[in-house]
C-alpha cells in the first residue's frame, strides 16, 4: 500500500511541478517516438509475501500505438541464498502521448525463472500500465504498475509488481 501511495505522489508532482510554478524542464515537448531503455526498483506482491527486484526495460515509444515492451527483473536477495531468480516480461505497450509525459497500456507474457539447487519454470501473463514524465532532454522519471497471474501447482495466483526509475529517451530527429 505504502508503494502504491509513493507511486501515486511522484506521478502527481511530476505532472503537476511545472504548472504548480516548479522549475521548468528546458525541453517540455513531446517524449517522440522510439527506443526508451532504462532501469527501476520494483516491490513485488504474491501471496502474503513481499520481494525487491531491480529491473531492466526497453520500451518502443510509438504515438498512438502499440510497441514493444520487454524487461527482466533480478531479485538480490536471492543470490545471497546461491539462487538466480528472474521475472521476465515481454509484451506491448500502447502509447498515449500526454506532451511531456506518456502513458503506458501494456499487457503481455510474463514468468518466474529460478536457478539453484535445481530449476523453477513458472508462466504467467500481466497487465497493467506504465509512464514517463520527462526530466531532462534525455531523461524520464519511469513508473510501472502491474497486475500479473501466475500459473503455480495448477492453480492461478495473483501477484502486483510497482516499479519506480528511470528511462533515457530517444534521441530527437535532427
Amino acid at each position: 500500500m505504502r508503494s502504491a501511495l509513493l507511486l501515486a505522489a511522484l506521478i502527481l508532482l511530476g505532472w503537476l511541478g511545472p504548472a504548480a510554478g516548479g522549475a521548468q524542464v528546458a525541453h517540455s515537448g513531446s517524449l517522440g517516438d522510439g527506443t526508451v531503455r532504462g532501469g527501476s526498483v520494483d516491490q513485488f506482491r504474491i501471496g502474503g509475501g513481499e520481494a525487491t527486484a531491480v529491473t531492466l526495460r526497453i520500451t518502443s515509444l510509438r504515438r498512438g500505438a502499440a510497441g514493444t515492451d520487454v524487461a527482466v527483473s533480478l531479485f538480490p536477495t536471492a543470490l545471497a541464498y546461491g539462487t538466480l531468480v528472474l521475472a521476465p516480461t515481454a509484451g506491448a505497450a500502447y502509447s498515449i502521448d500526454l506532451g511531456p509525459a506518456r502513458l503506458l497500456l501494456k499487457a503481455g507474457a510474463s514468468g518466474i525463472l529460478g536457478l539453484g539447487g535445481g530449476a523453477l519454470l513458472v508462466p504467467g501473463v500481466y497487465a497493467g500500465i506504465g509512464g514517463l514524465v520527462r526530466a531532462d532532454r534525455r531523461l524520464a522519471f519511469r513508473f510501472d504498475l502491474l497486475r500479473h497471474f501466475y500459473r503455480i501447482g495448477g492453480e492461478t495466483q495473483p501477484a502486483w509488481s510497482a516499479g519506480l526509475g528511470f528511462a533515457v529517451l530517444p534521441r530527437a530527429a535532427p
